[in-house]
């Protein structure tokens, strides 16, 4: 079967869908293309030089054609068709030059967007009509990070849009991550119930893992600058006030000055004001952003996994190398502390303190870092995922 996956933006080497599930779909057998544009993921946000360039490099790459993880990997130039300057870093307002034309060329079985209401989602939606394709969708909005501007007009002129009428007419699914994802794609995009899928995202489990014995762990540990006694709590992803990792630097910070072996390691970036407040507080280490598999060594071996804010797929390739997490008490995602988690009060660092303490004293710590391990091998790995998506595709064909 050959299958098109369409992109607005990618980065090579880190986690996403858009790196995952092409290299899963092609290890089950098929020719897969991944079409993108030749933007770095938030290529365009005005935070890019500070929070991704030294790790993702410049935010425009070349175009052309390359063979990555078994599939194609096409990049054609970006547009935007925004009038109003003050859009142009939303991803609505960008699309990729040529789709259409580049469908004609690779002639696909299946063609499946990673979003809904995008120009570039039009443009496969009128090739899959024009020649008889299925087209299928996907959306990763939780409501946690969801509030676009004039939310209420656009979801009233969403009953008449005929540019995502056309999309919806089209698709023969929808996969929605969550179940709050689910009701935004219903409610606000208007796809009919039928026509969505509730599909996590997933975990590579080639590299996401729990560390096979306490020597590799104690070695990586001291490799690293760490002591036996340390208790490490990891967060990963950007270091902006929409994450608020600050909440967690400040519950560390509490915790040392109890005098606890507790210790906060962040891995990504921010703003210079954002890297230097975390990097002052005691306790604390931070990393620029890595690479996939150089991040797993840190999940191996830290004790907690926290996420002050939102959803993130982080939290994911965490519970895989059997991190327990705690969450904010405001996501939608809760299967995701199911049994492996607690939930804290967002913002409040004196709770999260509590929280983090809690974990270790009652002992809850060894039970949920099994349970979590546990959850991903049953329902999040990138191959029953592909493999799934394989069965959707062919029964639609």
């Amino acid at each position: 079967m050959k299958i098109v996956l369409i992109q607005l933006w990618h980065s090579e080497n880190m986690g996403y869908t858009d790196n995952m599930l092409p290299k899963y779909l092609a290890k089950l057998g098929h020719e897969v293309h991944l079409i993108t544009s030749n933007g770095q993921i938030y290529f365009n946000s005005p935070e890019y030089s500070e929070v991704y360039e030294d790790a993702l490099g410049g935010p425009i790459v070349g175009c052309g054609v390359k063979k990555k993880d078994g599939y194609y990997l096409h990049r054609l130039p970006f547009y935007n068709y925004c009038p109003f300057k003050k859009f142009v870093h939303r991803f609505e307002y960008f699309g990729i030059l040529g789709v259409y034309e580049y469908l004609e060329k690779i002639k696909p079985d299946i063609i499946q967007t990673l979003y809904i209401n995008t120009i570039s989602s039009y443009h496969a939606a009128k090739y899959a009509k024009d020649f008889s394709v299925s087209l299928f969708t996907e959306c990763h909005i939780h409501k946690s990070v969801f509030n676009p501007k004039n939310k209420l007009i656009n979801q009233i002129y969403n009953n008449i849009n005929p540019f995502l009428r056309k999309i919806n007419n089209q698709t023969k699914y929808c996969y929605a991550i969550a179940s709050d994802v689910e009701q935004i794609v219903r409610d606000y995009y208007k796809l009919p119930s039928s026509k969505i899928k509730l599909e996590s995202l997933g975990v590579d489990t080639e590299v996401f893992y729990p560390a096979l014995n306490e020597n590799e762990i104690k070695e990586k540990r001291k490799d690293l600058g760490f002591d036996d006694n340390d208790i490490i709590v990891i967060y990963t992803g950007r270091f902006t006030k929409d994450k608020n990792p600050h909440c967690l630097a400040n519950a560390i910070e509490i915790l040392q000055h109890k005098s606890l072996s507790y210790k906060a390691i962040f891995i990504g970036s921010g703003n210079s004001f954002d890297n230097k407040y975390l990097a002052s507080k005691k306790g604390t280490t931070v990393i620029s952003f890595l690479s996939t598999k150089e991040l797993a060594v840190y999940y191996q071996i830290a004790n907690i996994g926290v996420w002050p804010r939102q959803e993130s797929t982080s939290q994911l390739d965490a519970m895989a190398c059997g991190l327990p997490l705690i969450l904010s008490n405001k996501i939608e995602a809760l299967e995701r502390i199911d049994g492996n988690g607690y939930l804290y009060n967002e913002d409040d660092s004196e709770d999260l303190a509590k929280k983090i303490h809690k974990m270790f004293v009652s002992n809850d710590i060894y039970s949920f870092s099994k349970k979590s391990s546990e959850k991903i091998k049953k329902d999040y790995s990138w191959l029953s995922i592909a493999e799934n998506r394989i069965k959707d595709y062919n029964n639609t064909n």
